[in-house]
């Protein structure tokens, strides 16, 4: 019988320093990895300034359009719903009522201030889509 030559304990096992190669590869993958998703999601995602349109014509806004009862119908989808919105600063809910931290060029231009009888019914489902045919 012959007995082979025992092998030395680190050839027989991945050494550790295979073992930290591997970890801060793995480590370093996932920062650099988080690092991109940062920079695409919140450092190329465009933040204005101001409105985001055209100024409004204040004069449209202070006299009533009328007295009769009109009703807003919000139908669509996450959008109108007001996905991601905080309450009051849906697209719907500034149609409706200018919220309290508004541009100082818009504080009263809103439905409200024109149809005196103006109920709302936000009917728009998030998570819908609406049909382009």
């Amino acid at each position: 019988m012959t007995d082979s030559p025992a092998q030395p304990e680190h050839a027989t096992r991945p050494s550790r320093f295979r073992k930290r190669l591997r970890w801060l590869v793995v480590v370093g993958g996932t920062v650099i990895g988080l690092a991109l998703l940062y920079v695409h999601f919140f450092l190329y995602l465009p933040v204005g300034s101001g409105p985001a349109g055209p100024i409004v014509d204040r004069t449209n806004f202070e006299q009533r359009w009328t007295d009769r009862p009109v009703l807003l119908v919000g139908l669509g989808d996450s959008v109108t719903a007001g996905f991601g919105a905080t309450k009051g600063h849906s697209y719907f809910d500034r149609l409706v009522a200018t919220p309290g931290n508004e541009f100082p060029e818009l504080k009263n231009v809103c439905l409200s201030q024109v149809l005196p009888n103006l109920k709302t019914e936000n009917l728009a489902i998030s998570g819908s889509n609406s049909c382009n045919t």
